[in-house]
């Protein structure tokens, strides 16, 4: 694998970690928020965790750029494009379904692990789109921890777990993704680098 290549996958990478970042961060705060949370050292942790995780993809991404200014052709294909957007369009119908079905159904208090359920869902499909296994287990944690919040808990106590758990999941998934990148850092001169897998 060649350094445009490696710096294509590390923006890829890196701006993956930045939607997860933010995401996360909306999810983690408003179950944060739910259950009066937000002390002072709880907003200091918080901060720090969302700031250095949101640094270090751009630290990623930056050093990407560099590397794939070489590259001959983009890597983000046509076919990429269109499959991102209908996941997008997916996980839209599949929020509103969630509000129609839930309000029809008159428990409105399962909207939140409802949308949570479907974002989980929706790295399924990104997981083959962008070649990153680790969105498959995105995919299945999130899903199967708001299904899990419905039978543990009881009442806005489900909607707190599921943002919470889905806060952290995300993260985890931003995480695990800029340590695995570090693997598609070129060489240093006078060492050979194996090719690396793609996570």
């Amino acid at each position: 694998m060649d350094a445009s290549e490696q710096g294509a996958i590390m923006v890829g990478r890196a701006s993956g970690a930045m939607v997860t970042t933010m995401f996360g961060a909306v999810w983690l705060g408003l179950g944060l928020a739910a259950i009066h949370a937000f002390s002072w050292w709880v907003v200091v942790v918080f901060a720090v965790c969302c700031l250095g995780l949101y640094l270090a993809s751009l630290h990623v991404l930056r050093r990407g750029k560099k590397l794939r200014s070489k590259a001959a052709t983009p890597r983000w294909t046509a076919k990429m494009r269109n499959g991102f957007i209908w996941a997008v369009v997916a996980e839209i119908v599949g929020c509103l379904a969630v509000v129609w079905i839930c309000n029809l159904l008159r428990r409105a208090d399962l909207i939140p692990v409802g949308i949570a359920l479907v974002v989980g869902l929706h790295f399924l499909p990104l997981a083959k789109i962008f070649r990153a296994p680790i969105y498959y287990a995105t995919g299945i944690v999130i899903p199967f921890w708001c299904v899990a919040s419905v039978f543990l808990f009881r009442g806005p106590v489900i909607d707190v777990a599921a943002a919470i758990g889905t806060g952290i999941v995300l993260w985890l998934t931003t995480a695990y993704g800029l340590i695995r990148v570090r693997s598609f850092l070129p060489a240093p001169p006078g060492k050979t680098e194996p090719d690396p897998v793609q996570t």
